[in-house]
């Protein structure tokens, strides 16, 4: 991300050969041609021409090789590995990497002096180790519900609601009373119903004993902290056509088509802050990127050339953070039935059901304060496709000491997405149960069941579709050999993004 003049990162506009190259849902460049295929890079960041606007930040352009009377063309390689990688401070290892990027372009005639072809390819192959947060599990006494090494809890059960929930668990009841614990009733102290800070396994929400047990480890690290480094893996293949055609002396056709495919299966599915801080919730990204670009230039007179350009950019990531577990919710749980799987056995109504099917659900996010994070990123999936239509024509003319030129642009935009916000239920657990100073300990309130909140969205779909004209005047008068005056006229409409579904 690029910011000009103290501007938004996401203000830039960007191109290929002129034509339309950024992404329609952060715009940033969605287009990035192999640097071997670059014959120019053009960035502009103040006192534009009339020609150019749309954004407040740079306007970014890039003009790509061509071919010639002469073949050219290079093949390349690079390659990195950890060996001379640094360890950062608070990582336990230096995390593995290998990157392997490689290619290769040619460029030559078709037909001398009239056809040309310049075509490349890019392979990237990238396995890095990713290191975790450290993080704050629970040791083996406490997974056992001993945390007798900490102040005593100082919370209250204030709910009468868990209380019932408590004593219906078989065995908690009768676990309590022979550790000397106070019967469970609302506005009895933790204190006394679990003295010495020991609960009772049989009062354990089954749930998150399960839960636990399958994606908590053990500390691996002193202070009771845990930290791994697991593999992310990128793949990505770039090619590229160009051909240009000189038709007779006054017209000349070109021709430009970019794909881009990656396929990025990452270990942590961190987006926009969220996902798991411990292994086992990755997410799979393919995203595959297109341009058409079609330009036909008219030498009118020789003081006078329209250039006409149509392109088409397609940005299709039919899987954004797709999650590595996609099971349904209420089977997320090895040990417990799924009846009563993130569900209240005595209020079934009360389990989570998004109904999405065994492909967009999964384990909910539980985020345990100051502790550990499991379950798919509550952003969750984002599926998504942009087209661009892009059309433009610009008429340039020189008479003396003017140089005018006049122009049209028109983008039509449709975006479509599907976004699963949420749709498992986030739960948020803090120290509701211990509840002191110096003994901020989340893991009690995780293993009783009690959450400070709970929250739950759903899916939704949007088509949206925007329409953009620009139309500009400008002139560039050299009044004297040093001194030219640039001015011009811009005129843009943008009209407003709508959704073909009536839901935005």
């Amino acid at each position: 991300m690029v910011s000009v003049n103290g501007g938004r990162g996401r203000s830039n506009n960007f191109s290929v050969n002129g034509g339309e190259a950024n992404d329609q849902f952060v715009n940033l460049p969605a287009i990035q041609p192999s640097p071997d295929t670059i014959e120019e890079f053009r960035v502009l960041t103040n006192t534009f021409d009339a020609e150019f606007g749309r954004n407040s930040g740079a306007v970014v352009n890039v003009v790509t090789k061509s071919g010639s009377n002469a073949f050219h063309g290079d093949l390349y390689e690079f390659f990195r590995n950890r060996l001379l990688n640094a360890r950062h401070f608070f990582d336990s290892e230096t995390p593995d990497f290998k990157q392997n990027q490689f290619g290769g372009t040619l460029g030559g005639p078709i037909r001398k002096d009239r056809t040309f072809f310049f075509v490349s390819y890019e392979g990237r192959r990238i396995r890095q180790g990713i290191p975790s947060d450290t993080v704050t599990v629970p040791t083996a006494q406490e997974r056992t519900g001993d945390f007798s090494a900490g102040s005593t809890f100082a919370g209250t059960l204030t709910d009468a609601r868990m209380a019932d929930v408590l004593t219906s668990r078989a065995g908690c009841t009768e676990a309590v009373a022979t550790e000397g614990g106070a019967p469970i009733a609302a506005g009895t102290a933790y204190s006394s119903v679990f003295p010495g800070n020991i609960i009772p396994p049989a009062c354990f929400d089954p749930t998150a004993a399960d839960m636990m047990n399958q994606f908590v480890p053990l500390p691996n690290l002193p202070s009771q902290l845990y930290q791994s480094v697991p593999l992310s893996r990128l793949r990505g293949d770039q090619s590229t056509v160009r051909l240009d055609e000189r038709l007779s002396d006054h017209h000349q056709l070109g021709f430009y088509y970019y794909l881009d495919g990656d396929s990025n299966l990452k270990p942590f599915a961190r987006f926009q802050a969220g996902g798991a801080n411990l292994p086992g919730f990755g997410s799979a990204s393919h995203e595959r990127i297109q341009q058409y670009n079609l330009t036909h230039t008219w030498t009118v007179t020789p003081a006078t050339i329209n250039e006409f350009r149509f392109a088409f950019f397609r940005e299709g990531q039919g899987e954004f953070n797709h999650p590595q577990r996609t099971n349904l919710v209420q089977e997320s749980c090895r040990t417990v039935p799924s009846s009563e799987c993130f569900t209240d056995p005595s209020n079934p109504s009360l389990g989570i059901t998004p109904g999405l099917g065994a492909n967009h659900e999964g384990v909910p996010f539980i985020y345990v304060s100051g502790g550990f994070v499991i379950g798919n990123n509550f952003e969750g999936e984002l599926p998504q496709v942009g087209n661009t239509f892009h059309w433009a024509d610009s008429l340039s003319h020189v008479f003396g000491k003017h140089s005018l030129k006049f122009g049209a642009d028109i983008r039509r935009q449709r975006f479509d997405q599907t976004l699963y916000f949420d749709v498992n239920g986030y739960y948020t657990f803090s120290d509701l149960v211990s509840n002191s100073v110096g003994f901020d300990n989340p893991f009690p309130s995780f293993l009783l069941g009690i959450p400070d909140s709970y929250t739950q969205g759903s899916a939704q779909t949007e088509h949206v579709r925007s329409t953009a004209l620009y139309l500009f005047a400008q002139d560039s008068w050299k009044m004297r050999p040093s001194v030219t005056l640039n001015y011009g006229l811009r005129w843009e409409l943008n009209t407003p993004m709508t959704d073909i579904g009536r839901r935005v």
